[in-house]
């Protein structure tokens, strides 16, 4: 019975969980050296930074050159490397793609 408790907390608390900006953008620059977003119109889709912009459920959301040319593959890919650098294994996360305004 003790178990099931410890699992409520640890999922709890992934769930109210907080990354700084800081730290989420030094995990976006690892991420996209490893794999580049996709190329739209044969220029490169950069993704400039990234933050959590809130919690119950995780939220981060990036700012992009151009959000509709992110596959979802690239995504899935980005919401995978989040889990696991991060913590986030045993709760949903959401990401959202937004234009950077210059």
């Amino acid at each position: 019975m003790i178990k099931i408790f410890d699992s409520i907390d640890s999922v709890y608390d992934q769930y109210i969980k907080r990354v700084p900006t800081s730290t989420m953008n030094r995990l976006l620059f690892e991420i996209t050296a490893k794999l580049t977003p996709p190329r739209h119109r044969n220029r490169p889709n950069k993704i400039s930074y990234a933050t959590q912009t809130s919690v119950k459920p995780p939220t981060f959301v990036f700012f992009v050159r151009e959000p509709k040319a992110i596959h979802f593959s690239y995504e899935r890919y980005l919401a995978n490397r989040i889990r696991e650098e991060l913590g986030f294994d045993q709760v949903p996360i959401r990401l959202f793609f937004r234009k950077k305004n210059n």
